[in-house]
């Protein structure tokens, strides 16, 4: 299953990036910065960049064409 973590830096997002690959999921977290994506990476998730306050940013992240 692929998975969109908003906030995936933070202490729930975290957790769940590792709960989830570990099962095998795909997992694509939301970042803001340089450091965010690396800890992402580190986590075994595939960083992309967004704002979690512009839905076409979000939607593009999560890898949709364009939100409804």
């Amino acid at each position: 299953m692929k998975v969109f973590i908003a906030g995936a830096t933070g202490v729930l997002g975290r957790r769940l990036i590792r709960q989830l690959t570990v099962r095998g999921h795909s997992v694509v977290g939301q970042v803001r910065s340089a450091r965010s994506e690396s800890i992402v990476q580190a986590l075994g998730g595939n960083p992309r960049h967004a704002d979690l306050f512009d839905a076409e940013s979000l939607a593009k992240a999560s890898g949709r064409l364009r939100h409804p």
